[in-house]
């Protein structure tokens, strides 16, 4: 039995040279979701973005490579705003995706 390894990138941050405005990505792991984030968190200035992820297995010996769900939260601006999608695949066509539910 071979091993994995998963390199995890916990953050960075990226700077506008033009504008001077900075960016910093936070990333959240669980061994459960095999190297994948289960939540990314970007952050500008007062503006937050927060995106979760839940993924599936594609095939039964893979490891977990699909999107099935994203959760996308972003605050900072007053009223936060949520947004649920959701991604079905078939044999042999791309993701399917559909918004289920924004919120104000």
């Amino acid at each position: 039995m071979s091993k994995v390894i998963f390199p995890y990138v916990s953050s960075q941050i990226t700077v506008d040279k033009l504008t001077g405005i900075s960016k910093k990505i936070e990333y959240a792991y669980t061994s459960a979701d095999e190297g994948n984030p289960n939540k990314v968190t970007e952050t500008q200035g007062s503006l937050v973005t927060e995106t979760s992820y839940t993924w599936e297995k594609k095939g039964s010996g893979s490891s977990k490579n699909r999107i099935t769900q994203q959760i996308i939260t972003r605050k900072g601006i007053g009223t936060t705003f949520k947004e649920t999608k959701k991604f079905t695949y078939d044999a042999k066509a791309p993701a399917q995706r559909s918004v289920l539910k924004m919120n104000v």
